[in-house]
């Protein structure tokens, strides 16, 4: 082939791609360059705005902290403070200088800025520090100083030694009671009241604590000096009425100059104090730093709106280099378009029309016609369409057959489905029509299908059917037709076959179908369920059959029997018990069920020491239903195990209301073989016991004979477990099951319970009564507990006493009464037995 074949779309594609390729680089680059160089201009700019930014707000923080620290220091002057103020300025400095020397700075023309800048920062740093020396210096911070501790200080030391002297020269003269003494002694605490009066004035005023309050106490101040001058004029007036002594004479003398000229002195105090002038270091700091601060924080500002401004300049530029790139975009856009313009044309006349022609064809195909032969394909492209197209049909073709296959077939175990069945019932059915034959439809159910399910998982279960599938095939002539319905339910049609043929392959399935099956570690036994419904005889069509054997699979369910035929006059019973099935599902929900309680009793003094739990059904149709009546289909359908964790909960809970009303009763609950292959039977019942902190002695568990040893290993497991949590077994029924004495001993029991059928006519049948006293001796020597049911005479529980039987139940104690009158019997104390006949 040669290298440039234009007939070829994929050279023409070719070519058209380089030059939109070439086109498309050539318009990057130049987009790329112009970008590139306005990148880099904006970059250098960015990040020499954003260097002068940094700077501008350290410096603005600098100023903010040495403004904070000037104003601390104001407050309360410290070394601290003063330390922040010259790390403040030293970084100042620093990074003015910085600024100084800064390429965007000089490029911006913000050089003498930065040096006016720079010169304001020393003004404020000389007028900070002349500021720390005057608040460092009182008399210099406070004028009115001067006067008070001098002057007024001497003149207040002066009058004080007088007064104390002279107050002391009246006391060595023994004339305290005196009219001089006591008027000494007022002078002198009146004096004291002026001076703690001005003390007071004095530190509100240089501390501003209460400024509305000043008024106050200058009147303070001038009321107390005028009571001093009326007492000084009092005492000057005693010295003429009276001698005085030496020390008086001399404090008259002198008090009166001394006290005014303090008074003096405190006018020329509060003078100072009320002008703007009291202290020196408040016009420096409000007239010069608080503005020198203002300014600098200005002229940072200022640079910080060059900086904005410049910003913008360059967001002027990226627009202008943006329009640039917008236009050799379009330009690109056009050249583009028209390129996509050209190649639709001649994709269309090369590709798409072709492929219209080929769209009709896989039309004709999908309808199942016939598809025209395309000719006149020029291009090597086209062809490979077409064989592709030939290869698709023939694809196709293939896995129709191979969904049929799948539409007529189970996915699990490969067998025939439903409605491949059906398919094939049909025509047995014709067959038999013509040629006068029989035909037998079986419908099979696993039992407990949905209990291996839930306990083992679907795993589990899947490998089951497909074991159970593999033994139907084994079992079958190759007319025979088997079926997976779905879930558990498998068909069988066997086409021209006799009465005897049928008996033949039943019995052939049963005993095929009830051996062993080793799942996961598991033994497991499965009965399967079979309903059988013959051709003409129970049907003349394959609706009819598949409705008939579906009734005589259920019934033998119901009746735990392998196989059923199916029995016209069964059919309403069935009918009724398919409705029972169905209401059972939703009688836990709709609270149907009940327990009732049958009294268990110590024989010896026939007090009542333990209750047995017994379902009730009170269905609103039927009315009340006995256990026997749909234990049997909650176990077939799976349902027994909710059913058996509500009979659980339920009688743990009454049991500890029994226990909270002073009462020492156990509670017995019966289980099921299908309950000992519950995994987490265990782990339920110990959670129920702690919720209602009921201790595991008082829960007894039933287990049949027949239960323990349908899976003999796992029932043993299990009821190890049990009574190594603290719970009782007992064996229900014994003596009507399998089980012997050596398995027994292996077994964790404690009581053994002896059938009602041994019990009842025990005193007129010998038989019975051996039964009985041999299983007391046993079990006696076994060291087991025994109970005997179905005492319904005073003779029986006599005859049980007499053979040392430990406990009874039956009529003679109680029948099974619900929870409100189990209460009220044991209330009753030891008068509550009553003997009841039996209806």
């Amino acid at each position: 082939m040669r290298l440039l074949d234009f007939s070829s779309f994929k050279v023409k594609y070719l070519f058209i791609l380089v030059i939109l390729v070439l086109v498309i680089i050539l318009t990057i680059a130049i987009s790329e360059n112009r970008i590139q160089s306005t990148a880099n201009l904006l970059t250098n700019s960015i990040a020499q705005r954003l260097e002068v930014s940094e700077i501008v707000e350290t410096l603005h923080l600098d100023l903010a902290k040495a403004n904070r620290a000037v104003d601390l220091y104001m407050i309360s002057p410290n070394k601290d403070s003063r330390d922040i103020m010259n790390k403040s300025f030293t970084s100042i400095r620093s990074y003015l200088s910085k600024l100084k020397n800064h390429y965007w700075i000089t490029t911006n023309l913000l050089p003498h800025s930065i040096i006016d800048f720079d010169k304001l920062i020393q003004n404020l740093e000389r007028e900070i520090s002349q500021l720390l020396k005057i608040r460092t210096n009182a008399n210099e911070m406070y004028p009115a100083f001067t006067i008070a501790n001098h002057t007024m200080l001497n003149a207040n030391k002066s009058i004080i030694t007088l007064l104390s002297s002279a107050i002391l020269e009246k006391i060595n003269e023994k004339k305290i009671g005196s009219k001089q003494y006591l008027l000494l002694i007022s002078l002198r605490d009146q004096w004291r009241r002026l001076i703690n009066d001005y003390r007071v004035y004095l530190i509100n005023r240089l501390g501003s604590l209460f400024e509305k309050d000043l008024p106050n106490q200058e009147n303070n101040i001038k009321i107390n000096y005028t009571q001093v001058k009326l007492l000084i004029n009092k005492l000057t007036n005693q010295k003429t009425d009276s001698p005085i002594g030496l020390a008086t004479e001399v404090l008259i003398e002198n008090i009166s100059t001394l006290s005014k000229q303090w008074y003096s002195d405190y006018k020329k105090v509060l003078k100072i104090n009320t002008s703007t002038n009291w202290r020196t270091d408040i016009p420096v700091l409000t007239n010069k730093i608080y503005p020198m601060f203002k300014q600098a924080n200005y002229d940072l500002e200022y640079i910080s709106r060059k900086l904005h401004e410049n910003s913008k300049m360059d967001i002027e530029i990226q627009k202008k280099s943006m329009s640039s790139v917008s236009y050799y975009l379009l330009t690109l856009a056009v050249f583009v378009t028209s390129l996509i313009i050209l190649a639709t044309l001649f994709l269309y006349r090369n590709i798409l029309h072709p492929i219209e022609i080929l769209s009709e064809n896989l039309k004709l195909e999908a309808q199942g016609k016939p598809t025209e032969k395309i000719t006149n394909i020029k291009t090597t492209e086209m062809k490979r369409i077409i064989d592709s197209f030939n290869e698709m049909q023939y694809q196709v073709h293939s896995r129709q057959i191979a969904l049929e296959h799948m539409a007529m077939h189970d996915a699990l175990t490969s067998l025939p489905n439903r409605a491949l069945l059906m398919d094939r019932l049909n025509h047995a059915i014709l067959n038999s029509k013509r040629n006068n034959t029989s035909i037998a439809l079986l419908l099979l159910d696993l039992d407990r299908f949905k209990e291996i399910n839930d306990t083992l998982g679907h795993a589990a279960g899947d490998i089951l059917l497909c074991s159970v599938a593999e033994r139907l095939k084994n079992c079958l002539r190759d007319s025979d037709t088997v079926a997976r319905l779905g879930g558990d339910e498998f068909a069988i049609v066997l086409p021209n076959i006799s009465d005897s043929g049928v008996n033949h392959i039943t019995k052939k399935l049963v005993s095929t179908l009830d051996k062993v099956y080793h799942i996961e570690e598991h033994n497991l036994y499965v009965r399967m369920s079979i309903g059988i419904a013959n051709f003409p005889i129970h049907g003349e069509d394959s609706s009819s059959l598949m409705q008939h054997a579906d009734i005589a699979m259920y019934q033998s369910k119901r009746t735990n029997t392998n196989i059923t035929t199916y029995d016209p006059e069964k059919d309403i019973q069935n009918i009724e018990k398919l409705s029972l099935l169905t209401d059972l599902k939703t009688a836990l929900i709709n609270n149907e069920m009940l327990l009732h309680y049958l009294p268990i009793s110590s024989l010896e003094t026939m007090k009542i020491i333990g209750f047995e739990a017994l379902i009730r059904w009170q269905h609103p149709i039927y009315g009340m239903i006995q256990p026997n009546n749909f234990i049997s289909i909650a176990e077939q359908t799976g349902i027994i195990k909710n059913i058996s964790r509500w009979v659980i909960k339920q009688a743990i809970a009454q049991c500890k209301i029994w226990q909270n009303l002073g009462e020492d009763i156990y509670v017995t609950i019966n289980l099921s073989v299908w309950d000992l292959q519950d995994p987490s039977l265990e782990a339920y019942i110990k959670s129920v016991l702690s919720e209602y902190s009921l201790p595991a002695n008082k829960l007894v568990l039933e287990i049949t004979e027949s239960a323990m040893m349908a899976d003999s290993e796992r029932a043993k497991q299990v009821l190890i477990k049990l009574h190594d949590m603290g719970l009782d077994i007992t064996i229900d029924d014994y003596g009507t099951g399998f089980s012997s004495m050596a398995y027994l001993k292996q077994l964790p029991v404690d009581t053994l319970k002896i059938d009602k059928s041994f019990v009842t006519n025990m005193d007129t049948d010998e038989n019975n009564e051996t039964i009985v006293r041999s299983s007391i001796e046993l079990a006696h020597n076994l060291g087991l507990l025994v109970l005997a049911e179905g005492v319904e005479s005073n003779r029986i529980k006599d005859l049980l006493l007499e053979l040392k039987c430990d406990k009874i139940q039956g009529y003679v104690v109680n029948k099974a009464i619900t929870k409100e009158s189990a209460t009220k019997l044991l209330k009753q104390g030891k008068d509550n037995i009553s003997y009841l006949k039996p209806k």
